[in-house]
């Protein structure tokens, strides 16, 4: 009579790592709309609709800027984690993926990105001279300009912190942290790319600067998605800026190659 030898058991195999790239994130469109129209309604109008030219901001005004924008920024994200009961990493992603890997590569792509923003305005002067428009630059790019002829370092500082560190984290906290994830949830993700992008180029309010900050946008969207993490695009918009902030001050040799509009 022989004897079965005895089963050994299979041990469990290890669960599959998952994949990066952005999860699913629970609110609706209409709350992260509620959310967003309280920052962005007021900057769109601010961009389009005429106004007395004001004085550029002292250093001052741009600390309190910058205080006033962070904590909306953080409110709206608190909002949404209270209301669905998620953690800071659920809600926009900041332990996901290797730090190391991430943030270098997001610096190199906002390096990257400089040129082909270049070729992008160009093009876009082409085409609004072409149409018989006139290719105005942003406000803000207009003051740092005048701001840096004129010596003025506070003016300089000041105008560098919005751009390099307010609009970098809000508007990626709000653009991409918030919106992009329930448009995504009720569009689908290319729709949802190319709506926060044109909300995006718009909210900036310069026909010229409007195709290279959408095509900006697409970029950053898709680095979102494809690593989960808002830092990489935070990283990547904070970098471009600088680069161009150099650029302006004359740091970098570059501001002789820019289209000069009128």
């Amino acid at each position: 009579m022989s004897v079965d030898p005895p089963e050994i058991p299979t041990p469990p195999a290890a669960p599959r790592a998952q994949a990066a790239g952005l999860s699913a994130k629970p609110w609706t469109f209409t709350e992260a709309a509620i959310l967003f129209c309280p920052f962005a309604l007021p900057m769109m109008a601010a961009a389009f609709l005429p106004a007395a030219p004001g004085a550029p901001p002292r250093l001052t005004h741009a600390l309190v800027d910058l205080v006033l924008y962070t904590a909306y920024a953080a409110v709206a994200l608190g909002i949404v984690m209270n209301r669905h009961g998620l953690t800071l990493n659920q809600t926009i992603g900041l332990g996901e993926g290797r730090a190391l890997r991430v943030i270098p590569l997001s610096i190199a792509t906002g390096v990257l990105f400089v040129p082909v923003a270049f070729g992008l305005n160009l093009a876009a002067q082409f085409l609004l001279e072409q149409m018989a428009l006139a290719p105005e630059r942003q406000d803000l790019v207009k003051q740092f300009e005048h701001a840096a002829g004129s010596a003025d370092h506070q003016v300089v500082l000041s105008l560098g912190l919005l751009a390099i560190v307010r609009a970098p984290l809000v508007e990626e906290v709000l653009f991409r942290g918030l919106l992009y994830p329930a448009a995504k949830n009720h569009i689908g993700s290319r729709a949802a790319m190319w709506l926060t992008s044109l909300l995006f180029a718009a909210s900036h309010g310069s026909l010229l600067a409007a195709v290279p900050l959408a095509v900006f946008s697409v970029m950053l969207t898709w680095q979102y998605e494809r690593t989960g993490n808002l830092l990489s695009p935070i990283c990547t918009h904070a970098v471009f800026n600088l680069v161009n902030v150099l650029i302006m001050l004359k740091v970098l040799p570059l501001e002789d190659w820019l289209p000069h509009a009128s």
